[in-house]
């Protein structure tokens, strides 16, 4: 008999009480359902990315040559190597593009290769119409360029109007959404008329058996050494910048897998914050219902049986929310992964369900709650008959709040009561708060980390490079020339200067000439400047009577082992080799690789005069779309003139740090995308909590009722208690919400390998104090309702 009871009893609490175990099974899902897709979407996500990359047969030795090149001979002679097994080689320069004579011209590359029929690495798949063939190209997908399009191409200065016949998937390059830019694919011959040159400046090459890091490293250096005995330049190939690659592991990887670590730490937080309302909903039913534990216990019931009818109502509420989450999370998985794939220009696989996010699903659903119950389980099951039948009545108050607000007496009594009866529940109070505030510091985070975004390139980029329009020229110019022209182009041009850049091989100084050592590229700025402003880090600026000193990133330093005061080799390949001391570290919005050094002693080191390839100009007093006019009249200047500056969409700062800020978008999105998620778990928090005080309260709101209390003034008691408690975790929130949020700006600057500057979000303080309000109102709306529906003959009847 007493097990058809507890049966019974546990059918009672179930669906009698239907809003509250929608609201259980809610909450365990929500948290179950983040954590599951973004564990399922990461392994997905993983799989295609390796998949799709291992279709591209990607080599493990990839080496940028200098502009002599090697030949075919070179490339079959390299091939038979021991420590080879397959190579290959591809034409590729620089051009510019454009569809029509009045658009401006954009930069893209061209590419040729032996043969398009029979390719071994880094292979193209053809997505539409024909391979390459006499003067017909391809170009890689993504671009809005379609097969049977006629471009206008600009190839050494000659404009030539060529066919696109076929579009191809080329994985060896980044994506449009990553800032690559369209690869226009040709034959041999065809490269060869086009630019005057038929030897490869792009080689790569495979090894035999899997990849090794040793393996590949010692083919590397075989092959650099027999190309540089033909006096050809061997620079890193990779996009790694690198000369060696695991070629099992895409590029992108790394970052991908460090912004899914955030995401799964902000997945595992909305979780925890969930499952202080199991506990705090398990905790209300076990206190509402000593009562019935006393009746049960009267009649026979052992603390086992008690223990083991809670636990089984729990185990339900986990059943429910797995039949809910696994298969939400399954198909949120999927679509996440679909978006970001696309999104990298590959394509997803089908369909697939994530088995270690399905097992982790399942053990939040049945185990954290179990676990997170158990205290209050326990606690309900030790009363005793005698605890519970006096423990029965009205819940008192006469605490501290309650003294404090008798002293107030100008507050209206419904105001008054709502704030003393938010701090009734002190254990629940603090768990709601827990999770709310949980809510607000996340939020506020997320939203202080695109602050951050926008603000490293805005002001902080602004005050690094004090300059509107910025260019480069496909070779170098004489400083006196370019200044002459920009000079006459336009009156609102204030200040011109132009800076150089050598490339070469860069070790601590003392150290042997290594395979290891860093290709870079040095800047070399006028000194003073008054382009550049210089966001030190460590040590000092470089000083007008500098010669051999430079001031490097600071992530450049750590990557060469290097500090302040110490000293470097710079190897510049057919030229010399110059010791330069380290001065400064500084921190770059834009080039997190950049080295600068005196103009004229860079110049002096590379055996060079008076020429450079960047360009930066200041206007005055004009607006950022006034701007990009005076740049426009600038490259037709430029180019009537014989100076060809490199294709470029970003010929304004303006526009240089829009397009920065936009390659973050994604990260911002996925991170809102959390943040929504525990907003929502905040919102169902605060109702649940307000449901129960509403359950426990009854004879409260009967009384009231009695004594002439309308149906607004129980409402609005109800709803601002909810308001309340929301307005309490926001200021909790922004109190402690600093801290959160640089940690988390670090955590998505180390995964993108870019340091942002840290700008807390005072507008997100008060989105979110508005966010807070309505989810107080709205979440407080319903229980108030219920409120509302009580008569005073149910009330005082409530047992």
């Amino acid at each position: 008999m007493l097990t058809g009871v507890l049966r019974k009893k546990i059918r009672s609490d179930l669906f009698d009480n239907l809003s509250r175990t929608i609201q259980v099974v809610l909450i365990i899902a929500i948290g179950s359902v983040a954590v599951g897709t973004i564990v399922g979407s990461l392994e997905l996500i993983q799989l295609d990315i390796t998949t799709n990359w291992l279709k591209n047969h990607p080599a493990s030795v990839g080496l940028a040559l200098g502009d002599k090149g090697i030949d075919q001979d070179m490339v079959d002679t390299i091939a038979k190597f021991k420590e080879v097994d397959q190579a290959e080689a591809q034409l590729q320069t620089g051009i510019k593009w454009r569809h029509s004579p009045a658009e401006p011209w954009r930069p893209g590359l061209l590419y040729a290769r032996d043969d398009y029929e029979d390719m071994k690495l880094f292979t193209l798949t053809l997505e539409g119409g024909d391979w390459p063939r006499s003067k017909i190209m391809t170009v890689n997908r993504g671009f809005d360029i379609n097969t049977g399009d006629a471009l206008i191409m600009s190839v050494n200065d000659k404009e030539r109007v060529v066919e696109i016949g076929g579009v191809t998937w080329y994985m060896n390059f980044p994506p449009p959404n990553f800032g690559g830019d369209p690869i226009f694919f040709t034959t041999k011959e065809h490269f060869a008329e086009l630019t005057g040159e038929d030897n490869f400046t792009y080689f790569t090459a495979s090894v035999p058996g899997r990849y090794q890091e040793s393996t590949s490293v010692a083919a590397a250096v075989r092959i650099e050494d027999r190309i540089e005995g033909e006096d050809v330049e061997v620079y890193p190939g990779t996009s790694d910048e690198t000369k060696v690659i695991d070629p099992a592991k895409h590029p992108a990887q790394d970052p991908v897998n460090g912004v899914f670590i955030i995401l799964q730490i902000m997945a595992f937080a909305a979780l925890i914050l969930g499952l202080f309302l199991v506990f705090n909903t398990i905790t209300a039913i076990i206190s509402q219902q000593v009562p019935q534990i006393g009746v049960l216990k009267a009649i026979g019931a052992t603390r086992g049986q008690i223990l083991l009818l809670y636990y089984t109502m729990v185990f339900i509420y986990g059943l429910l929310a797995v039949l809910l989450s696994v298969p939400l999370g399954a198909v949120a998985a999927h679509g996440l992964r679909v978006w970001l794939v696309k999104f990298m220009e590959m394509d997803p696989g089908p369909f697939g369900i994530s088995t270690s996010a399905i097992i982790i699903q399942i053990a939040i659903c049945i185990f954290a709650p179990l676990l997170i119950a158990t205290l209050p389980i326990f606690k309900g099951a030790g009363i005793t008959v005698r605890e519970a039948i006096s423990s029965y009545g009205l819940t008192g108050g006469g605490g501290l709040i309650d003294r404090l607000m008798a002293k107030l007496a100008f507050l209206p009594r419904m105001t008054s009561m709502a704030i003393s009866n938010t701090f009734r529940n002190k254990t629940r109070l603090f768990m709601t708060e827990l999770t709310l505030v949980g809510a607000g510091v996340l939020f506020i985070a997320v939203m202080s980390t695109g602050a951050s975004i926008r603000y490293t390139f805005g002001p902080i980029l602004f005050d690094t490079l004090h300059a509107d329009i910025l260019m480069s020229f496909e070779d170098p110019e004489r400083f006196t020339e370019v200044e002459r022209v920009a000079r006459r182009t336009d009156p609102n041009i204030a200040a011109v200067e132009m800076w150089a850049e050598v490339s070469g091989e860069i070790r601590p100084a003392g150290r042997p000439e290594s395979f290891d050592d860093r290709t870079v590229t040095m800047t070399g700025m006028p000194i003073p400047t008054s382009i550049y402003g210089p966001q030190l880090r460590a040590g000092r600026w470089l000083q007008p009577d500098d010669t051999f000193a430079l001031v490097m990133h600071q992530n450049r330093a750590a990557e060469i082992g290097v500090g302040v005061n110490d000293w470097v080799t710079f190897d510049i390949p057919t030229k010399q080799k110059v010791d330069w001391q380290v001065v400064g570290l500084v921190n770059d919005p834009i080039d997190s690789n950049i080295i600068i050094a005196p103009r004229e002693s860079l110049l002096i080191a590379n055996r060079q005069v008076g020429e450079g390839r960047r360009l930066y100009i200041q206007t005055a007093d004009i607006t950022p779309e006034q701007d990009v006019m005076v740049a426009g009249k600038l490259r037709r200047d430029f180019e009537q003139r014989g100076l060809e500056p490199t294709a470029s969409e970003t010929d304004t700062l303006t526009l240089l740090a829009a397009d920065a800020i936009s390659s973050f978008n994604i990260i911002i999105y996925l991170l809102l995308m959390m943040a929504i998620i525990i907003a929502i778990v905040g919102g169902i928090a605060l109702s649940g909590v307000l449901s129960i005080n509403v359950l426990e309260r009854r004879v409260e709101i009967g009384i009231l009722r009695s004594i002439g209390a309308s149906n607004n003034a129980i409402a609005t008691l109800f709803i601002t208690e909810g308001i309340l408690m929301g307005w309490l975790s926001w200021l909790i929130a922004v109190l402690i919400s600093g801290p959160f949020g640089r940690g988390l700006n670090a955590g998505v600057g180390l995964a993108v390998d870019a340091e942002m500057v840290f700008d807390y979000s005072v507008t997100s303080v008060w989105v979110w104090f508005i966010i807070i309000t309505v989810l107080g109102f709205v979440a407080s709306w319903f229980p108030a309702r219920g409120a509302i529906g009580v008569s005073v003959r149910e009330s005082l009847s409530y047992e």
